[in-house]
């Protein structure tokens, strides 16, 4: 869900999951939330050498997935890295495989957490 803020300013986003054991979901008596609140206008704090080094990221892959979760697309980033938007594909292929996501978003979504966390 969106949370709307006063212009200019980007809507803040948030994500409201159920909190598990395992791949057991508490009982619903004791159900129990996680709420992720992300605010696309702050500065994801991971360099290139820490996202290689959490998620075995080459330092083209690590480039890549710091200019996705800083808010570019596909095509801003292959032309910020002078690449074809074939081979940024290719290349984030590969970024989703190693942290174990598989959609843009969540990858972008795993790596700002990993820079909340740092």
């Amino acid at each position: 869900m969106l949370l709307p803020r006063r212009a200019p300013r980007r809507a803040l986003t948030a994500r409201v999951a159920p909190v598990g054991r395992g791949t057991e979901r508490l009982a619903a008596a004791a159900a129990t939330v996680i709420v992720i609140v992300t605010d696309a206008e702050q500065p994801v704090g991971l360099d290139d050498g820490a996202l290689s080094q959490l998620f075995g990221l080459t330092p083209a892959e690590s480039r890549l997935a710091r200019l996705l979760a800083e808010g570019r697309d596909v095509t801003e980033a292959a032309t910020m890295l002078g690449l074809t938007i074939g081979t940024v594909r290719t290349r984030l292929k590969t970024v989703l495989h190693k942290t174990g996501t598989r959609r843009q978003s969540a990858l972008v979504q795993v790596l700002r957490a990993a820079s909340n966390a740092g």
